[in-house]
């Protein structure tokens, strides 16, 4: 009777065997989901099964049945009720093949808070996918991966058991985004606002903006942090003086609409189980204060936030630069000295951390490349002087110095006994803000290829040890251009997002990934090959248009190209000027600082070649256009190519002919100067106005210097 029972069970478990090796699992229109009992009692998860859910209804139809473990029936009601399923008991006994089973774990250790496996079982003969994990938050994670793999129609994963967690543990990308797939945060378009109240890490609260929204797409993004906003700006300074922003005044109106913005943040990171960051530049303190008071201000600040507000679990500050006087009610400066510098990092240390148990991030980032933030000596020299350790993350830019290329890798990362953290930028003002491709996404994965070799990147800073990662979604906060399609921004947000989870993710695959889940393409389509191929061409314009190889080689790290463009203003030869539509608009440099006559050949070729390449973009593009679902999407992203079209052609005669009349050769000068004065004319007026396309780029002396260089030109030959 024995031999018999053995027999038995290695029959089945053969059988199990076979099944598992032969038959990979695949959701179908018939799959259904179980849930444990508990879970289905958290609203965030809840939200993720419905996502789940209607990606079901758009493949077949029809949403999945949604069954606790001990309910035979369906607890999916038309309605979209759910009975009540919080009772306990034993796993799913009643499974179908390809059904999915959501379960909770118990795992220890810090590192598994954020973790989940999924594993491909066989339950009474039948094939099944089981989702685990040891919290809520990771549980989301798990529900919106599958989400995004049904979507995509791809292959869940080789084997029978994926276990995943992120390589960094900090992950979060500041100001209300869109996530490709879901609906925008923000149902309204971002106002362009001259004399907002500006908050340098959330340029726009914006229109329509919903608390409950952005902290959704963040968990769904697979970050853990959701940024609220400035601390300062929401003290009412209270313990150092009731006569600072007294009850009723103005002032104080405007710092409790802060405060009342943090508490609906604060409750939506709660919902949504995120960790709750805040920020300010040091010094900051109310207009009202002199500098002499910036030591008292600081700690009134910390002690009423920290206190107000508990939930907050991370507390970053700035001092290479200050933005707190563009409001009415505050301004401020940085620390006077290194030793300053060091005294503020340990007073805010002393309070954040070792008083109210949170992490403290201090940044880095200064001007220039003789600062802490790019010297790796200075960096070494400051820390020192810094007891701050437990609880002290510094924050340094992926880049030496700002966002620009001829950037190396920052060579402070991995430098000194300090934590750090890395930080990122998805859409920055020296490369035209996503307004037509710019695929950082490469740089993010590999480094900069033109100074780093492609040898760095965000597994390079992995590998340092380095596990906490952030950056900001834009930097709209210097004016336009005004992006009216965000496709080309969000590509470099998908990117990022996903390289915070797997930093050895190749930039091709996201690319592909983002195009078919952005333009509604199956993942093997011409379309989506065609539109990351489109992507990945972008950084060789972006590095040709932009900058100048020898010019930049040698000025590398701050200023590589003078910004002879940025945000939306094109510096003139030696005049030039702000954009003075715009408030907080930067001046440019200048033109003429960068002309040799010993590379003119190649600078004016590299400005024709990345022309080219936006020439090639759109032939690219008109390609696939016509099997792109959503004709209108398809029809307005053509039109920010076309835009990127005429914008490089107009800088790449600008620059020639500028140049060629540097050189003093006046024919060439007049024949590139007369192109430039047609296409400029053409870009403003008939290109920039077409639907989708963004807000064009203003002249910041570019059209004095080239009608200056006409009139001089027409005259030398009167």
């Amino acid at each position: 009777m024995k031999k018999h029972i053995l027999l038995l069970f290695l029959l089945i478990a053969g059988q199990e065997a076979y099944c598992l090796k032969n038959n990979d699992f695949k959701f179908t229109a018939d799959t259904r989901i179980y849930v444990c009992p508990d879970l289905l009692k958290d609203s965030a998860i809840q939200e993720a099964i419905a996502d789940l859910s209607d990606v079901f209804l758009q493949k077949w139809g029809k949403k999945p049945l949604l069954y606790s473990f001990l309910a035979k029936s369906d607890v999916h009601q038309s309605n979209s009720q759910q009975k009540d399923v919080s009772q306990s008991g034993s796993r799913p006994y009643d499974v179908h093949q390809y059904d999915l089973i959501i379960d909770t774990a118990v795992w220890e250790g810090k590192e598994k808070e954020e973790a989940f496996s999924l594993e491909k079982k066989i339950i009474k003969g039948k094939l099944v996918l089981v989702t685990k994990a040891a919290t809520l938050r990771a549980i989301c994670y798990a529900i919106y991966f599958l989400r995004e793999k049904l979507m995509l129609g791809e292959d869940l994963f080789k084997g029978n058991r994926l276990y995943k967690k992120p390589d960094f543990i900090f992950r979060m990308i500041t100001q209300p985004f869109e996530v490709a797939g879901f609906a925008p945060v923000s149902t309204l378009e971002k106002p362009v606002v001259l004399n907002r109240q500006f908050d340098p890490m959330r340029p726009f609260d914006g229109a329509g903006y919903a608390p409950d929204a952005e902290a959704k797409n963040i968990l769904r993004a697979g970050m853990n942090t959701f940024y609220i906003g400035s601390y300062t700006f929401a003290t009412t300074y209270s313990l150092l003086s009731d006569t600072l922003f007294p009850s009723g005044s103005e002032g104080r109106k405007w710092v409790n609409q802060r405060r009342e913005q943090f508490k609906a943040q604060i409750r939506a990171a709660e919902k949504y189980h995120l960790q709750v960051c805040v920020n300010s530049d040091v010094f900051a303190y109310p207009k009202a204060l002199d500098y002499s008071n910036r030591w008292k201000a600081l700690k009134a600040s910390l002690n009423e936030i920290l206190t107000d507000f508990p939930e907050i679990d991370i507390v970053v500050g700035r001092f290479g630069e200050n933005y707190s006087y563009f409001n009415p009610w505050f301004t401020g400066n940085g620390p006077q000295s290194d030793e300053e510098l060091a005294k503020v990092i340990d007073t805010i240390s002393a309070i954040a951390v070792k008083k109210y148990g949170k992490v403290f991030m201090p940044r880095t980032w200064s001007l220039g490349n003789a600062s802490w933030h790019a010297d790796t000596a200075l960096y070494r020299q400051i820390t020192k002087q810094i007891k701050a350790d437990t609880g002290v993350v510094f924050s340094v830019k992926n880049t030496q110095t700002d966002f620009w290329r001829y950037n190396r890798f920052n060579p402070t990362l991995g430098k000194g006994s300090k934590k750090q953290a890395i930080e990122y930028l998805c859409q920055d003002g020296y490369h035209f803000k996503s307004s037509l491709p710019n695929y950082e996404v490469i740089r993010m994965a590999r480094g900069s290829k033109e100074i780093d070799g492609e040898k760095e990147g965000m597994k390079a800073a992995r590998d340092m040890g380095i596990n906490y990662a952030w950056g900001w979604l834009s930097a709209d906060g210097w004016c336009g251009p005004y992006l009216k399609r965000e496709e080309w921004l969000q590509a470099n947000i998908y990117g990022y997002t996903h390289l915070m989870w797997d930093a050895g993710q190749q930039p091709e695959t996201l690319a592909r990934h983002w195009a078919a889940l952005a333009f509604h393409v199956p993942l093997k389509s011409k379309a989506a090959a065609t539109i990351a191929g489109i992507l990945m061409d972008s950084e060789d314009m972006m590095l040709k248009i932009c900058y100048f190889k020898t010019f930049s080689t040698a000025h590398n790290g701050w200023l590589p190209a003078l910004n002879w463009q940025r945000d939306d203003v094109i510096g003139g030869g030696t005049n030039s000027h702000s954009n003075t539509d715009c408030q907080f608009s930067v001046r440019p440099g200048q033109l003429r600082d960068i002309f040799n006559n010993n590379t003119i050949a190649a600078d004016c070729r590299e400005k024709k070649e990345a022309y080219e390449i936006a020439v090639k973009m759109l032939k690219k593009y008109d390609s696939i256009k016509s099997s792109l679902p959503d004709q209108q999407q398809a029809q307005e992203v053509r039109n920010t190519l076309l835009s990127g079209e005429y914008l490089t052609a107009t800088l790449y005669h600008y620059v020639n002919g500028a140049f060629r009349y540097y050189n003093a050769e006046p024919e060439l000068a007049e024949k590139h100067l007369r192109q430039w004065q047609v296409l400029w004319a053409d870009y403003n007026h008939k290109i920039s106005v077409l639907p989708g396309a963004p807000s064009p780029m203003q002249n910041g002396g570019m059209v004095e210097t080239c009608e200056e260089m006409l009139d001089k030109l027409a005259n030398q030959f009167k």
